[in-house]
């Protein structure tokens, strides 16, 4: 009796076989295989650069049906006949597809049950989102328009009266504190940058949706190695805004005659409390939290790491006035002011190369920035993270770094690798000191314009 290979009966088993087992990131593959022999089918994901394709199942003859991950774009390989047959299909997350694969010519993916639209939900938020801005401009056109404006005039005229009374004896009885008070309420308003605030609302959104699995987006969470996506931006984010902080902070103090000595024993504090509560976080969970194994490095602790060495340099060398400049150096005066900040930055960014691309790991190549594993077919499977590696293994010993990285799904590494790593201490710096670029330039210049011309300038 001849096999049924219509699409209506690859479909009806492809359900009955797949469909109730797929979870995120994942598509049914159903194959029915015409050749008596057995042969393997190939793997490569896309995001492995330059990898080699490795076995994935082997298929008999007859029906199976296999979950691939939809996580990133792959390719399928298999010869038959000294024939050499490569698929390259966008598997889309649940979705079910058949292979039909005879000696006659390569075969092509079909379509069973097509995918789920997984952006719907972005779709919708935005929608209720703009719904929900357009709602609040409306209730404040409402609330500020002449009708309610009447209202509540009418409403408080009485309570006005007794506050003047209030304020006039106030003022009679303690001008001088009432003053003082004003002065105060209003520097607090001023020195508020609103954009920062905003800026770091939208950081620290993103983080949270980071953090808590990003919804399964791929924009969303860390990229195995090379490439950048949103995730990969928060921290980068993080660094600058404190940076921006520590300039507007440690000027303000400076200026109402705080001490070096005493800014200085503030920053070594709060850098204590963001190390301890890092390594805090990294015993959670019950894995790897006993003193022999615990991690030791982890974002908080890199961000305190980084900040006190960005802090102690500029409580010690930021002056309180800005520096009077004449001549063509008064165009770049927020960088001749703090040339000695620059030079020790520029410093750890160049130990930071030579370490890099000279420092000669034992069994790799010198500069070598690549994840191991599969990478370059193989080549320098033991070498994962290069210099950054070594050293951290060197430091931190191999049982206290992170054990399992991004990048040991896509590479299959087997070497432990810290991405909050010591060796990476030196660039986050940078990141940190180019925010305190960024406030200095808005403590230097009073006007939009220019302080928005300089900060495109720098960045």
């Amino acid at each position: 009796m001849e096999r049924d290979t219509s699409l209506e009966a690859i479909s009806k088993l492809s359900n009955r076989s797949c469909a109730s087992t797929l979870m995120y990131d994942e598509a049914c593959l159903q194959i029915f295989s015409f050749i008596s022999s057995p042969f393997y089918i190939e793997y490569k994901s896309d995001e492995c650069y330059q990898c080699p394709f490795v076995p994935w199942v082997e298929i008999s003859e007859g029906e199976s049906s296999f979950i691939i991950s939809t996580k990133y774009r792959s390719q399928l390989l298999y010869s038959l006949n000294l024939t050499s047959c490569l698929l390259h299909f966008p598997f889309a997350d649940q979705g079910i597809y058949a292979l039909n694969i005879t000696n006659e010519t390569c075969s092509n993916i079909k379509t069973v049950l097509e995918p789920k639209d997984l952006y719907l939900p972005i779709v919708f938020a935005v929608i209720v989102g703009f719904l929900g801005g357009m709602l609040w401009k409306i209730l404040l056109y409402a609330w500020n328009s002449n009708l309610v404006s009447n209202w509540r005039r009418r409403s408080s005229e009485a309570s006005e009266v007794e506050n003047d009374i209030a304020r006039a004896a106030i003022a009679e009885d303690s001008n001088v504190l009432y003053s003082q008070e004003l002065q105060a309420v209003r520097r607090r308003f001023l020195t508020r940058i609103k954009s920062l605030d905003v800026f770091r609302g939208v950081t620290i959104s993103f983080m949270i949706l980071v953090n808590y699995g990003g919804g399964k987006y791929w924009f969303l969470e860390h990229s195995p190695w090379n490439g950048l996506t949103i995730a990969d931006l928060v921290f980068p984010w993080f660094a600058w805004i404190m940076g921006v902080s520590i300039a507007i902070s440690l000027r303000s103090q400076l200026r109402s005659s705080t001490t070096r000595r005493r800014l200085f024993c503030k920053v070594f504090r709060r850098f204590l409390w963001l190390f301890t509560i890092g390594l805090a976080l990294n015993t959670l969970g019950g894995y790897r939290n006993g003193l022999k194994e615990i991690r030791i490095l982890g974002v908080l602790q890199r961000l305190g790491l980084s900040y006190f060495m960005v802090a102690s340099v500029e409580t010690f060398l930021m002056k309180p006035q800005g520096m009077v400049i004449d001549g063509y150096l008064m165009y770049i005066r927020e960088v001749v002011e703090c040339w000695k900040q620059w030079f020790f930055v520029l410093s750890l960014v160049a130990c930071h190369t030579c370490l890099t691309f000279l420092l000669q790991v034992p069994g790799c190549p010198k500069g070598y920035l690549g994840p191991g594993g599969l990478h370059y077919h193989k080549m320098y499977s033991n070498c994962t993270g290069g210099a950054a590696a070594f050293i951290d293994r060197t430091i931190l010993g191999e049982d206290h770094m992170y054990q399992t990285p991004t990048c040991q799904e896509v590479y299959q590494t087997t070497m432990s690798f810290d991405p909050e790593g010591v060796l990476g201490i030196l660039t986050t710096v940078l990141l940190v000191f180019l925010g305190v670029q960024a406030g200095r330039v808005l403590l230097t210049y009073s006007g939009s314009v220019t302080r928005i011309l300089r900060l495109l300038v720098w960045f």
